[in-house]
């Protein structure tokens, strides 16, 4: 492993690691579960907005340490949080009970994708690109709730 690809890995993990951060900080608010998992998906929409997060991370990364080594590095970052955010949904009755793992997967597939296209979107356009993503990921987890459950 050259030094530079070791730079590399080092900073993607710290970006990441400041991600996670801002995650954890906004679920950590006194909130139900929902309201506290909504503002996970926000903050996590938020970090995507910042130029060098998006550079790195979602540009940088996969073509410096490949896709395989890249996906090692995004799993072990931010598929927990997702994990564990399905898990407290379920536990709350936020969420039907569904086989958890390709829920997680599935919900981790969309927020990457979400979070690609935030931050590829052109600077004057980011926001607004932002604001429909963050409303479809909600109107997809809305679908995944409980019948008779108001959506938020």
């Amino acid at each position: 492993m050259t030094t530079a690809f070791r730079r590399c890995v080092r900073w993607l993990e710290r970006l990441e690691l400041d991600a996670v951060e801002a995650v954890t900080t906004a679920t950590a608010r006194k909130a139900d579960p929902w309201t506290a998992a909504m503002r996970g998906v926000a903050a996590f929409l938020d970090r995507c907005t910042d130029p060098t997060y998006g550079r790195i991370v979602w540009h940088e990364g996969p073509r410096a340490l490949g896709m395989q080594r890249w996906r090692e590095v995004e799993y072990r970052y931010n598929y927990g949080l997702v994990e564990q955010m399905v898990r407290g949904l379920t536990a709350s009755g936020d969420l039907d009970p569904t086989p958890l793992v390709p829920t997680s997967r599935l919900i981790f597939h969309l927020l990457g994708e979400a979070g690609m296209a935030v931050a590829e979107a052109d600077p004057e356009h980011q926001a607004e690109v932002r604001r429909e993503f963050e409303g479809v990921l909600r109107r997809i987890l809305e679908g995944l709730r409980p019948k008779g459950v108001a959506p938020t």
